[in-house]
């Protein structure tokens, strides 16, 4: 519960945009930079809704490595 506190924290007073996802890619936080730089709220990240801050040059890129990460398990 600390660690969850502490990243919190920090994730919130960061002057960087930060989010989370679950190992799908779902995305389960988001912190108020990542909102201010994508212009979306967090209720509109959540789940699969961040994708939409993605560049669509960048998309397919995104996913491709995504994809790789997660298969051969590397956590981020």
């Amino acid at each position: 519960m600390t660690s969850e506190i502490e990243f919190r924290t920090l994730a919130e007073s960061s002057p960087v945009g930060i989010f989370r996802t679950d190992c799908d890619g779902a995305c389960i936080y988001v912190n108020k930079k990542w909102c201010e730089l994508s212009g979306m709220s967090r209720q509109e990240a959540i789940g699969n809704g961040w994708v939409k801050a993605i560049h669509p040059d960048d998309k397919e890129k995104t996913f491709k490595e995504w994809s790789s990460s997660v298969a051969k398990g590397v956590d981020f």
